[in-house]
């Protein structure tokens, strides 16, 4: 903001529209002061100064003819003990959202505030989640651990993320989850471990979201109904058996892990689709092709 040149005579009958030129009246603006610097926020919020203390330093300035930062400075140390302007100062334990108390003296994130003598505000770091706390004092702001179940990659989070399906985290603060490892599933979020397959089964991979994703072992079949539920038999003589055979598998000629993982009567064998497990060995050859039972 730019006023007219300064008037003497106006200023004496009570016309305040003009000023020196070197004077400058500047307005700062940032939409989010708060986050990047809530400190800053909170000073200004603070800041009060009487108009009889600012007299008071025009006038030092007149006298003494020092710049404006010698006469400041000079008042800031003079009213000190007045408390003038050490209300302004922010309080450091006052934590805002995405922040949390962090001890300087023995340099990590405390839960409470009961000594504040090395208190400050610090984002969180990952694997931490920004959480509000209220105690005397009022509210702020700390640092907890994200729960078993949980991780968070980033810092200044306010929140944890689950783990998702196939996927658990058996320990505290972490900034990822495992995958559940073979033989294992998980079908919901947030878990801190996983659940392992039904005996005789496991799974083709690690990271598996599904009971659906447990089969009967490499040289088996399932006789049950799959899942929880599986029956795990061994194959006879006369069978191929991949993993995660079923009866149902065999009859029908197909798998939802593809072409790979159907099992099969030998060529040279037979079984028919009432007693498919039943394999007897064929005396000719040929008109015993295998593959589907009564075939």
């Amino acid at each position: 903001v730019t006023f007219p040149p300064y008037d003497k005579q106006a200023y004496d009958i009570g016309d305040k529209r003009t000023a020196a030129t070197t004077s400058s009246i500047d307005i700062a603006v940032s939409k989010d002061l708060q986050i990047l610097a809530p400190n800053v926020q909170n000073f200004l919020q603070n800041w009060e100064l009487p108009m009889g203390e600012v007299e008071k330093m025009m006038l030092d300035q007149i006298h003494t003819g020092e710049d404006a930062y010698q006469v400041a400075c000079r008042w800031l140390q003079d009213n000190k003990s007045q408390e003038l302007w050490t209300e302004w100062l922010p309080d450091t334990s006052k934590c805002f959202a995405q922040f949390g108390l962090w001890n300087t003296n023995t340099q990590e994130f405390v839960a409470d505030r009961q000594d504040k003598n090395f208190l400050e505000c610090r984002a969180c770091e990952s694997g931490r989640f920004s959480e509000k706390f209220k105690d005397n004092d009022g509210e702020t702001y700390i640092c907890t651990l994200c729960p078993a179940g949980t991780s968070q990659p980033s810092g200044a989070a306010l929140q944890c993320e689950p783990c998702m399906f196939g996927e658990f985290q058996d320990k505290t603060g972490q900034t990822s989850c495992k995958r559940c490892p073979i033989g294992e599933y998980q079908d919901k979020k947030g878990q801190e471990r996983c659940i392992p397959c039904v005996a005789g089964t496991t799974t083709l991979g690690d990271g598996r979201p599904s009971v659906e994703d447990c089969g009967c072992i490499e040289g088996s079949i399932d006789v049950g109904d799959g899942g929880n539920k599986s029956i795990c038999v061994a194959c006879g003589e006369g069978m191929t058996c991949p993993f995660s055979s079923s009866k149902h598998n065999l009859l029908n000629g197909t798998a939802k892990n593809g072409p790979d993982f159907v099992p099969a009567i030998v060529e040279g064998y037979y079984s028919t689709k009432d007693k498919a497990l039943q394999v007897f060995k064929c005396r000719n050859r040929i008109q015993c092709p295998g593959g589907k039972p009564n075939t």
